[in-house]
């Protein structure tokens, strides 16, 4: 079994033996200068922590020396560093064999390297299950640092610190450095116990736990209530057929409260929708947009927390959308739920099967967990990693813990349960399972293997699972109870979708009308110009289809807003002028992902990172434009390098999460008699567009698309037709419209994206060299309607 025993719980522990020499503050200090040559350095408030620790300790030994020496230069290993080379090593060539170890087995290895414990290495891979040629082989990999050189590299460190994260400024980081590592000698001088009683104050003889874990679950039992671990929901087809759309989204919306309220923080919540449609429309994509956008942002209250810089989102938004009251829109109030994780697409023979969305409650918790390696309850709130997860940092400057420039141990108890959870066997998640969801575009998924899924990924052993609309889920076999849930009646619309959140960003523009710059290439006419300014120069019911990739908020130089609001302000006034100049019935095709970034909505840090629900944003906006959503197209574009799905060797609850493979190709249509047949929601399977080679881009665009995107509209529309990119970069739909015999309207702001696409439409010879030039005179013309 893949998990440690009495290897990883030893990593953590040296022999308790005595000598005879007292503690006393010039013993430590004696001692210290024995082992390094230097005398211990540091401040008045150390001094006095310190003779507080002494006092306490009075008529207790210390341990002998050597074991001090050894444990001690394992700390200096630890917090400088020192074997990160040959680790490195060790693990690359375990890799190579194909071995990973999760992190109790990584901490254990680490203290093996750092104090010189070949015994402990060879117990790990032992436990491990390693074979006798593989660990022979990795064997020769330990050469941990010798003593004499962690020492001299210890003494260099405090003349010439590196790696410093920001200017010393006022700081002696000598002192620093030695206190950080004085306190870590004090620790290892006396046994663990004892230091554990003088910084615990509600230290109890007999109920002690040398585990801090174990310890913790004895004084704060609510924080482990898994009566509501999981919760999964079920929409069926036939469901969503009977009692249609909305009624379903309002039924939805009403659950979603009611699961957030009963999920145990940090647990999920996991939606299966099945594909259905209604009158010739995959209704799943728009049901899936809504649920992930109402669970994110239904919970609507004042957050009186000092990063919430409410003012200054209120005053970035409206100096950039024009009508906003704010008296409705209420910036003082945050709109926060669920995170959204992942949404996998359950795919079979290229067409979409169902949605299985993935949702994880992060909800502030400032219950106070004492610092795991000392028990000190004098700690600090942290900055939060990620909204809703608390974290902590230790004050305790005598505290084992404390990094390179004394900086105290920072955790959080979300972390310490992922770190708990590997130590179950139960828990341990069959690496055929990573790798049939290492990817979130899924084929040929049977029932059983989401239920398997869903309770070995998102749950732990011994947990309450609670099911919605699924009958045949049931897995008692992997330690947990799975509750059936009756599905409740229906209800009415949430206040939700009038409410003041949606009073910020969806408000027309107040725009003047402009052509900009005008080329001709036969037919194809590219508008150099600002997309909101050309579309209001445009004939209304001109356009026969529409097809793009919109900027994606912040995610490159040329697409910054201060906000997420502005960003959706300005997508919102663009997709109601192109609504206008469509035809009734023209389709509109929007590419568009959901990648990592920070609203800057609430928080302007980094813990405000996390998975933009572009997708969902942009399906709300264009209902409110008039648009209708017909289906969408997975574009699934193949294994993805990145470290997203990297899970560390931790093949347990909570570590996994699959490569997001896959972008949206949104179907719109405006509606009308006319109606024009939409794409069916369907997988197609297409590499991006390679512009990177050596560190170079050779395309000249940071974000084009791929040829198959356009030709998608193409398909849809008759030949000689009228088609419009209103953020068209380096002319991609333009050189498929010429190809295929259509006319392109063609809206790019960068002048320098135009003439990069129009030298690559020259050099295919879509039309005739002598119709082409770039931007040379002649071809700019006045400002004019296309008709």
């Amino acid at each position: 079994m893949d998990r440690p025993r009495s290897a990883a719980r030893r990593a953590g522990k040296a022999p308790v033996r005595k000598s005879n020499r007292a503690v006393t503050m010039e013993s430590l200090a004696s001692d210290f200068a024995t082992i390094t040559g230097i005398a211990p350095e540091y401040d008045e408030a150390f001094q006095a922590v310190l003779a507080q620790a002494v006092l306490y300790l009075a008529g207790r030994t210390l341990r002998p020396l050597e074991i001090r020496r050894r444990e001690f230069l394992g700390h200096v290993n630890w917090k400088f560093r020192v074997n990160a080379d040959v680790l490195g090593a060790f693990y690359a060539g375990a890799a190579n064999r194909g071995i990973t170890f999760h992190y109790h087995y990584k901490k254990a290895i680490q203290r093996a390297f750092d104090v010189a414990d070949r015994a402990l290495l060879e117990e790990v891979l032992n436990e491990k299950g390693v074979s006798a040629g593989d660990a022979a082989v990795l064997m020769k990999q330990f050469d941990p640092t010798p003593a004499e050189r962690t020492v001299a590299i210890l003494r260099e460190e405090c003349e010439a610190p590196t790696k410093l994260r920001r200017e010393v400024g006022e700081r002696n980081i000598r002192r620093e450095i030695l206190s950080a590592l004085f306190a870590a000698f004090v620790w290892v001088s006396l046994p663990e116990r004892e230091m554990h009683q003088h910084f615990d104050p509600e230290f109890s003889s007999n109920e002690y736990h040398a585990s801090f874990w174990h310890q913790l679950h004895a004084r704060s039992p609510t924080l482990f209530n898994r009566e509501n671990a999981l919760h999964v929901r079920r929409v069926a087809a036939r469901m969503i057929a009977s009692k249609g759309l909305s009624e379903v989204r309002a039924e939805l919306c009403a659950a979603i409260r009611d699961h957030y309220t009963q999920i145990n923080n940090y647990g999920f919540f996991a939606v299966l929708i099945e594909h259905a449609e209604i009158d010739g429309r995959a209704v799943e994509w728009e049901l899936a947009a809504d649920i992930a956008l109402f669970a994110e942002k239904h919970r609507q209250f004042v957050l009186d927390k000092a990063y919430f810089r409410w003012k200054d989102v209120r005053s970035e938004t409206m100096a950039h959308v024009p009508g906003v009251d704010p008296s409705i829109a209420q910036f003082e109030l945050v709109n926060e739920g669920f995170t959204y994780r992942d949404c996998f697409v359950l795919a079979k023979d290229g067409q979409v099967q169902g949605l299985l969305m993935i949702l994880q409650k992060n909800e502030r918790d400032e219950t106070l967990i004492p610092c795991p390696a000392c028990r000190s309850q004098d700690v600090q709130g942290n900055s939060y990693p990620s909204l809703g997860v608390r974290s902590w940092e230790c004050n305790n400057l005598l505290c084992p813990d404390r990094s390179k420039y004394n900086r105290g141990k920072r955790y959080s108890f979300k972390g310490l349960a992922m770190q708990q959870a590997i130590e179950d066997p139960l828990n341990e998640i069959p690496v055929a399972s990573v790798r049939r969801w290492s990817r979130d575009v899924v084929d040929d998924v049977s029932d059983p293997e989401i239920v398997d899924m869903l309770l070995r990924h998102y749950s732990m052993n011994g947990d309450v699972v609670k099911v919605t609309g699924w009958p045949q889920f049931s897995k008692a076999d992997l330690g947990r109870r799975v509750v059936h849930l009756k599905t409740p009646a229906g209800s009415e619309e949430d206040a939700f979708w009038s409410g003041p959140f949606f009073s910020r960003y969806i408000h027309r523009a107040k725009k003047a009308k402009a052509c900009g710059e005008v080329l001709r290439q036969g037919n194809l006419t590219v508008h150099v110009g600002d997309s909101g300014e050309v579309l209001r120069t445009l004939r209304a019911g001109s356009v026969d289809g529409a097809v793009t990739s919109p900027p994606y908020y912040n995610a490159r130089e040329y697409s910054q807003w201060p906000n997420m609001y502005c960003h959706l302000h300005d997508m919102f006034d663009i997709a109601a002028e192109v609504f206008r100049v469509l035809k009734p019935g023209a389709p509109y095709l929007y590419n568009v992902f959901d990648y990592f970034d920070n609203e800057r909505t609430v928080v302007f840090s980094a813990m405000g990172q996390k998975r933009v629900l572009l997708s969902a944003y942009t399906v709300d906006v264009f209902r409110r434009a008039g648009f209708e959503l017909t289906g969408c197209v997975v574009w699934d574009k193949g294994e993805i390098e990145g470290k997203r799905g990297f899970n560390a060797g931790n093949f347990s609850p909570y570590y996994q999460a699959p490569f997001n493979c896959w972008e949206h190709v949104l179907a719109f249509r405006k509606p009308g008699r006319d109606s024009k047949a939409a794409p069916p929601s369907e997988v197609i399977r297409q590499k991006p567009v390679i512009k990177m080679v050596r560190g170079e881009n050779k395309h000249g665009h940071s974000a084009p698309f791929p040829d198959r995107i356009p030709e998608l509209l193409a398909a849809l529309v008759p030949s000689g037709s009228v088609v419009l990119d209103p953020f068209a970069g380096s002319l991609t739909t333009g050189r498929v419209a010429l190809r295929r015999g259509l006319r392109a309207i063609c809206i790019e702001r960068s002048r320098e994206y135009c003439e990069l696409g129009l030298r690559m439409l020259q050099d295919e010879a879509v039309v005739p060299p002598r119709q082409l030039g770039l931007f040379a005179e002649g071809y700019i013309e006045e400002s004019r309607s296309i008709s």
